[in-house]
């Protein structure tokens, strides 16, 4: 199984994002995106970066026809830091969220944000844990702080809802499918974020 590798070091990697959104506003066709946010998932548990105790198909097929990073590097690992930084570019210190319990910043310069500006329409489902409300969203719904794994209750900008049979029932990444019209004519952003895992599921492997 042959891997494209990439090595990104900080510095490196917003000067490429700044490229990559500067690209999108001077080209007509921007592309879907949706990021996929896997809680506690170590390289150890997934086959692409050699693990033997786990097959994970459809994540190595990502990695065989994308990209597959093995110096990417996380100063402030643990949950809502590490998601503050990826919003931001920034570091624990510099964007204010240095410990899971700190209250997340909003006016803050996000590349969600970015995209809007370029067109697109953005969207964050399922975890969020950074103690405000999310910007820089169009839709989104949240689990209030590390959220459930079992009929969890959500974060709306209506406020806070049930789970239903239908949310209850799907992961967070299929949730788009659930709350976007069919169509939409602008170029769309989804950040979709679960806690639960393949063993909490009962996912078989084939589907990971």
């Amino acid at each position: 199984m042959k891997f494209i590798k990439y090595k990104f070091s900080g510095s490196k990697y917003l000067w490429g994002l700044g490229l990559f959104l500067l690209g999108l506003n001077l080209d007509a066709g921007k592309p879907n995106i949706v990021f996929i946010f896997s809680d506690d998932h170590a390289t150890q548990s997934i086959s692409a970066y050699g693990s033997r105790i786990n097959r994970t198909p459809n994540i190595d097929r990502i990695a065989t026809e994308g990209a597959l990073f093995e110096a990417n590097f996380c100063t402030n690992s643990i949950c809502g830091p590490s998601r503050a930084s990826i919003l931001t570019g920034k570091h624990s210190h510099k964007n204010g969220f240095k410990i899971n319990g700190n209250r997340f910043d909003p006016d803050q310069l996000t590349f969600p944000k970015l995209l809007q500006k370029v067109g697109y329409h953005t969207a964050v489902f399922g975890k969020w844990h950074l103690g405000t409300n999310p910007t820089g969203f169009d839709k989104w719904m949240v689990y209030p702080g590390q959220g459930s794994y079992y009929k969890p209750d959500y974060l709306t900008p209506n406020g806070k809802k049930k789970s239903s049979p239908v949310t209850r029932s799907k992961s967070p990444p299929t949730w788009p499918l659930i709350f976007f019209p069919s169509r939409i004519e602008t170029s769309l952003f989804c950040s979709c974020a679960s806690t639960r895992h393949r063993t909490a599921t009962g996912c078989p492997a084939q589907n990971t």
